[in-house]
């Protein structure tokens, strides 16, 4: 009788000849059910080991916690892990894209550092970018923090909480990111929230429907066929991004011959252009919302840290925190202001160059990251048969890295659940490699290897100027919509599901 799966056996070391670590599967669903319904408990379970393996069904769900596994697989090692073909990857000619990307990336890995994107002179080009629209980024950023209603301040006998005034702060963030890099990235728009922008709202709508959908898919397949309404809705928002990628493809030819997206995309094929372009629009408008609100969360819960924020911008960019409460009108002037000048109280001259002097606001955004990443996985694919981590990877079997799982290892960072900016903050002696973790492999917010994230610059900017805007300029209250912050363990995708958001300043 055929066996119903394809059981990993490890076969180096003193566990020689038995299962791979990770929880024994049920008959025909794997362990589906306790990811479906606990994903990263069920994950965290089996940290400790280099690599476990899950089931999803009878496919094997393999994930690598160690440093060195990590390496192996996210460098390609010559093209024996590559990136795998998602849902709908059935035209010939996608394959072929994807293919001749694949061959590429594994030929150009090099060192491993988290900046994708062609290399050092791609990589000035994109900071060139970044500071010519700096002052697009600060209005944009502190017009939509602005945006959060305003709380009156509590009775002196009655406990300050998030009012019923508060709604739910993930769609209106979402939107202002992707407005802000569909005019910082292509050119369309106005970047600005508030704005008559019917293309970023369509946007917005639809990475949020497709990336949710996508995730819930990676860990019960069964999805196409249990939940067909949703699976109606996850075609409706792929068509949609696939038209809206086409005309950003055609906004791409049009851009200057100095523009990075124009560099970073290159003379490529017509499919895989846009391969690129959706996937980078995907890209920079999941992390950098989630992440915000992950950041408000962190800052309203520590406010030391917000304190050392607004004194570290006071000394170097001249900042000046706000200390009076701003009415309603006030703080429509104040976004009215900063839209008409050149940037936030606190703009500097030096642009992106003093961002760079905030080695405290960019510990803060590290450690945001390190605690909530925003890429729930990366996925490759076995190219040949091989070991990791001892245990036998046959080809074709899926290998999963989990920046969650690996940010929260206590053998790669102590304290792993605590918030604690100064892991980042260099060490006496020396510099701190990765918040002193024992690799920066390991720290993976944004990928590493040849296919590390393309934009992390951009988004490691505006994280930020939006620490910068919160902690300077306004004050914030966080609440959640089930009435307490989440525990160790987040929603699946590490969104921050139900959060709301109201200024008190």
């Amino acid at each position: 009788m055929r066996r119903w799966r394809r059981q990993l056996i490890v076969v180096e070391g003193k566990r020689t000849g038995l299962p791979a670590p990770g929880p024994p599967p049920s008959l025909f669903v794997g362990n589906t059910p306790a990811l479906s319904h606990a994903y990263y408990r069920t994950l965290y379970a089996h940290v400790g080991e280099p690599v476990s393996v899950f089931y999803v069904h009878a496919t094997p769900f393999v994930v690598v916690n160690d440093s060195g596994a990590v390496r192996t697989v996210l460098s390609g090692s010559g093209g024996v892990f590559i990136k795998p073909r998602y849902f709908g990857y059935r035209s010939a000619a996608v394959r072929a894209a994807v293919d001749a990307d694949n061959a590429l990336c594994s030929a150009t890995a090099e060192d491993g550092s988290p900046v994708g994107g062609g290399g050092p002179a791609t990589r000035r080009v994109l900071l060139h970018l970044l500071d010519a629209n700096l002052p697009l980024v600060c209005k944009a950023l502190e017009a939509l923090l602005a945006s959060f209603p305003l709380q009156p301040p509590a009775a002196s006998d009655v406990p300050a909480t998030v009012v019923s005034a508060a709604v739910d702060a993930q769609p209106r963030v979402t939107m202002a990111v992707v407005a802000l890099n569909l005019r910082l990235l292509f050119e369309v728009g106005t970047g600005l929230p508030g704005s008559n922008n019917p293309t970023a709202a369509a946007a917005a709508a639809r990475i949020g429907v497709a990336g949710a959908e996508f995730a819930r898919r990676m860990v019960n397949p069964a999805r196409v066929i249990t939940a067909p309404l949703a699976g109606l809705s996850y075609a409706a928002a792929v068509v949609g991004l696939v038209r809206l990628g086409r005309r950003l493809v055609s906004a791409v030819d049009d851009l200057p011959a100095d523009h990075w997206v124009g560099a970073w995309v290159g003379a490529a094929a017509p499919v895989a252009k846009l391969g690129k372009v959706v996937g980078l629009l995907m890209a920079s408008s999941q992390t950098v919302p989630t992440s915000v609100l992950w950041l408000l969360h962190l800052l309203d819960i520590h406010p030391a840290a917000r304190a050392r924020i607004a004194a570290e911008a006071a000394s170097v960019l001249g900042g000046v925190a706000v200390q009076e409460p701003l009415s309603a009108d006030k703080a429509a002037a104040a976004v009215a202001a900063a839209a008409a000048a050149k940037g936030p109280r606190w703009w500097h001259p030096d642009g992106v160059a003093a961002l760079e002097r905030l080695p405290y606001t960019e510990a803060v955004v590290k450690e945001t990251l390190r605690l909530y990443p925003p890429f729930p996985l990366i996925a490759r694919v076995a190219t040949t048969d091989t070991v990791l981590g001892g245990v036998a990877i046959p080809a074709r079997t899926p290998v999963y890295v989990l920046p969650w799982l690996l940010h929260r290892n206590a053998a790669h960072y102590p304290n792993p659940h605590t918030f604690d900016p100064d892991r980042w903050l260099p060490a006496v002696g020396g510099a701190r490699v990765a918040g002193g973790a024992p690799s920066e492999w390991v720290y993976t917010p944004f990928g590493r290897g040849p296919r590390a994230c393309a934009g992390a610059a951009v988004a490691l900017t505006e994280l930020k100027v939006a620490a910068l805007a919160a902690c300077v300029d306004w004050r914030y209250g966080v609440g959640w919509g089930e009435g307490k912050a989440p525990g160790v363990y987040p929603a699946l995708g590490v969104v921050p599901a139900g959060i709301q958001v109201v200024r008190t300043h």
